[in-house]
């Protein structure tokens, strides 16, 4: 009897068809089936994605893997949309180029995210600039999505970093420069450095004041820590001599302050994550009408302290 295998794990390409089938017996088939998840709505994405992507030599496995997730996908309708989705499309390929595929998409996702960070440090060269205004704008032409695209911090996180270091590694083995890639590595951490100084710039300097610093895990909706930006920026302004008070609403920690107690006396308010119930602050939350917000991700556009407060957007200059 003939058994299906199916991995879905990120794996450098080959490793199916070179390192995996040798460790099976004939009668099994291998299928690549890697997921396109993202922490914090891991459910979401595995029950409607955008496509899935099935890799095998077998016709008979690639079936039997597609008609599982049509089974689990069915029709599902757009809540508040009044239309109908049609199932998710399911890519059939091979292994190496299911691998291939998975490995080729986050260097592209962190690539867009250091061009629209670098459009916000441009932006806060030239009076009149708004780099909202920017991504939404070029993403009008069909052939760019900026959909879900916004300048902010660099990427973090477990995946991102793992994942660009992996094909950096694999491209130098096959003897395929990695320039590009290195490129793409190295901008993330000169933006790092760069958004520290445009911070300081904001405040006028950190020593001796007192931060309000909302939010530390590395993305909203989503407590973790490892290789966590926002957290990285805290301690850098800590150790030029800030006095950093950090609130996240989805971290229990000792030092995760209640929001009250972390906006007390504060001198200046910095937004490092765009948690959706920050936009619910108010003048009258702040230690005063004239205390700074240093708003990284512009969540408070709209808002009485963008409107009436010394509102601080990063890539949007007057």
């Amino acid at each position: 009897k003939k058994h299906t295998v199916v991995i879905s794990s990120t794996v450098p390409p080959g490793t199916l068809d070179n390192v995996l089938r040798s460790l099976f017996h004939e009668n099994v088939t291998l299928v690549s089936n890697p997921h396109f998840i993202a922490l914090g709505r891991v459910v979401k994405d595995l029950s409607w994605p955008d496509f899935t992507l099935i890799g095998s030599h077998s016709l008979e496995s690639r079936k039997a893997v597609a008609n599982i997730w049509k089974s689990i996908y069915g029709i599902e309708k757009v809540h508040g949309a009044g239309r109908w989705n049609l199932p998710p499309r399911i890519v059939a390929t091979t292994p190496i180029m299911a691998e291939l595929i998975k490995f080729a998409l986050t260097p592209y996702l962190c690539m867009r995210i250091n061009y629209a960070n670098m459009l916000a440090e441009i932006c806060e060269k030239i009076p009149g600039a708004d780099v909202d205004v920017i991504l939404k704008t070029v993403g009008f032409d069909r052939r760019i999505n900026t959909e879900e695209l916004g300048a902010g911090l660099p990427w973090g996180g477990d995946c991102y970093p793992k994942d660009v270091a992996a094909f950096i590694s694999f491209t130098k083995d096959i003897g395929v420069s990695s320039t590009f890639l290195r490129t793409v590595q190295s901008t993330n951490d000169i933006w790092q450095s760069d958004l520290l100084t445009i911070l300081l710039r904001k405040i006028g300097g950190v020593a001796g004041k007192k931060i309000a610093f909302l939010g530390a895990s590395y993305k909203p909706g989503y407590p973790l820590m490892n290789h966590s930006k926002p957290l990285e920026l805290a301690d850098a302004l800590m150790r030029l001599g800030g006095k950093v008070s950090i609130y996240d609403p989805h971290l229990n920690t000792t030092w995760s302050k209640p929001l009250k107690l972390a906006l007390k006396d504060a001198d200046v308010v910095i937004i490092a994550v765009p948690y959706p119930e920050f936009r619910d602050l108010r003048l009258k939350d702040l230690p005063s009408k004239d205390t700074p917000v240093i708003d990284i991700w512009r969540i408070l556009r709209g808002t009485e302290i963008a409107e009436d407060g010394k509102w601080m957007p990063l890539g949007v200059r007057e």
